[in-house]
């Protein structure tokens, strides 16, 4: 019974998990970096504080992960209002 108990609850937690990553949109939908720049599901995404944020290209990826993570933060704020 134990063992059931413990593939039953693997198969939840693997089911939750393929659901969340697969529904886990860009919370935006323009560069945060070059916001004139539209973003989709096959654009380049960084995920940030459980957030994933999408960008037009890997260089615009790179400039937001040099930034300090409070810079990242009013990035995704400005770009989600």
């Amino acid at each position: 019974m134990k063992h059931l108990l413990c593939a039953v609850c693997l198969l939840f937690f693997a089911s939750c998990h393929s659901m969340s990553s697969s529904d886990n949109a860009p919370v935006n939908s323009h560069c945060l970096m070059n916001p004139s720049e539209a973003v989709d599901a096959s654009s380049v995404t960084v995920d940030f504080e459980g957030q994933k944020v999408a960008f037009c290209c890997k260089r615009c990826a790179r400039k937001f992960e040099s930034l300090t993570p409070e810079q990242k933060r009013e990035k995704i704020a400005a770009a989600t209002r």
